[in-house]
């Protein structure tokens, strides 16, 4: 078999939303609760540099897309022609 590195991209929910109203809170420190969805989204490019971001208002998140490199094994393709099977 070959081994073949493919880029997959995959999201990461980053902030959930803390009722009532428009309160945030970052998943890596749910102690820490922001005012505003934008106080949200500056808290986390102030420690990460980010500035895509995807909002769900149904779910109550905040994602952000990372990349990652995933090693696939690809089989070797066999043909009957030449009497590989």
């Amino acid at each position: 078999m070959a081994i073949e590195t493919k880029i997959e991209e995959v999201k990461e929910v980053v902030m959930k939303r803390v009722p009532p109203g428009d309160r945030w809170s970052p998943v890596g420190s749910p102690s820490v609760t922001l005012d505003s969805l934008t106080d949200a989204l500056e808290y986390h490019f102030q420690n990460t540099g980010q500035t895509e971001f995807f909002l769900s208002a149904r779910k109550g998140t905040v994602e952000v897309i990372h990349t990652q490199e995933v090693k696939v094994e690809k089989p070797i393709t066999k043909y009957s022609l030449y009497g590989e099977d």
